[in-house]
């Protein structure tokens, strides 16, 4: 499992505590949440676990894993669940920390994570068969932080990320069993507010992104595989039975992006007045629908050419992989864009793709893609074969 996903995985059980099978009272809950926590290669456990009237209070709660190769470690000072009514409340400590270390040919990568919360209820409810989880938080927050090999640098650059989420709530179902789980997910928030900086030891190793977005709501049916938590990447989730549709939508987004490099020195800003995305997984395949309304432009500097973007695009749909042996292997990709010719034209005034390049871009865009089902879409199935073959629209590209 890559790190990313480590980080990602770990925010999802202390926010949601997402156990398989839940009981609704407060001890059968914890231990509930303790046998799926071993199922997926991981160990909860508590300083001090006491029982106190209708409360379970959990204390130096740690939820980690450690394997040859790779240590993660969480830390929650407390958990509290409250038994009310035939439902349970679970509340945590407004903050906790999570350390991951992986080692790859010798060299250690690490992400420290903390993670802020204020307001934050969990409600479980339902039956052992059928939980049902509601959240709710005035605001969410996350600070991490990942050290950059130094190579024999003086100073030991980093990558620091931050984010902030308001007035969210959601809900959380996982049914069936064995082999034939049914899981649901909806999430809401106002506000959405991502700062990444990135940067090494001179000026022109350094690099800013920020990204605000309003009004998101996002939601996910489908099947989960076993132990889908202990898969090391998408396609062996796809093949181990995952399937499902996840939709996503947001009001205005405002973004900025400023990186002072050699080799791709960018800046400029920008904004959409909604965005609006649908993933679906099934089998080897992933569908992506796109959606992106009301682009508009901020002042930018130095552009990197579309050809540029688009390789380094492609170079991070697989962020995890060490080497070329860990590329996606087999599977197809389908991609649709809505309206192109709009799209193009906004990213054209953008700068992003400059005039004189825009005849190549149209050209390539015919070459590779076909009409979409809806006037001024169009549509791209990119398939890698189990024997290698790599056939876009059922051509084959070698």
């Amino acid at each position: 499992m890559s790190l990313l996903r480590q980080s990602v995985f770990t925010g999802a059980f202390v926010l949601l505590a997402a156990p398989a099978f839940a009981q609704v009272s407060a001890d059968e809950l914890w231990k509930n949440w303790q046998a799926v926590s071993k199922d997926m290669g991981y160990e909860l456990a508590a300083g001090d676990l006491t029982r106190s009237g209708d409360r379970l209070v959990a204390k130096d709660v740690t939820f980690n894993m450690v394997t040859e190769e790779m240590k993660v470690i969480n830390r929650v000072p407390e958990m509290v669940l409250r038994e009310t009514g035939g439902a349970v409340e679970v509340t945590a400590s407004p903050e906790w920390l999570s350390e991951s270390t992986v080692t790859v040919d010798g060299e250690t990568q690490s992400i420290a994570t903390t993670l802020s919360q204020t307001g934050y209820l969990m409600t479980v409810t339902g039956t052992a068969a059928e939980p049902v989880y509601k959240f709710k938080a005035d605001s969410m927050s996350f600070a991490q932080k990942i050290p950059l090999p130094a190579e024999n640098a003086k100073v030991q650059g980093s990558v620091n990320t931050s984010g902030t989420l308001t007035a969210l709530d959601g809900g959380f179902t996982l049914t069936g069993s064995g082999d034939a789980q049914q899981m649901t997910y909806s999430f809401n928030a106002a506000d959405m507010k991502i700062v990444l900086k990135a940067g090494g030891e001179s000026a022109d190793q350094r690099s800013s992104f920020t990204l605000d977005m309003k009004e998101l709501t996002s939601d996910f049916q489908g099947n989960l595989p076993p132990k889908a938590a202990a898969e090391s990447d998408l396609t062996s989730l796809l093949k181990t039975g995952l399937t499902g549709i996840s939709n996503h939508k947001s009001g205005p987004v405002e973004f900025s992006v400023d990186v002072a490099s050699p080799d791709m020195p960018f800046k400029g800003e920008g904004r959409f007045s909604s965005t609006a995305s649908s993933f679906g997984l099934s089998g080897s395949e992933i569908q992506l629908d796109l959606d992106l309304k009301g682009i508009q432009a901020g002042p930018a500097g130095d552009k990197p050419s579309a050809s540029d973007l688009i390789l380094r695009g492609l170079a991070m749909l697989n962020p995890s992989a060490t080497d070329d042996s860990e590329v996606f292997k087999s599977g197809t990709l389908t991609v649709t864009i809505n309206e192109s010719q709009a799209l193009l034209d906004n990213l054209s005034a953008t700068g992003l793709i400059p005039a004189d390049q825009m005849m190549g871009v149209q050209m390539m865009l015919a070459m590779f893609t076909k009409a979409g089902d809806t006037p001024g879409s169009i549509t791209s199935t990119v398939e890698v074969t189990e024997t290698g073959d790599f056939l876009v629209n059922g051509q084959s590209m070698q």
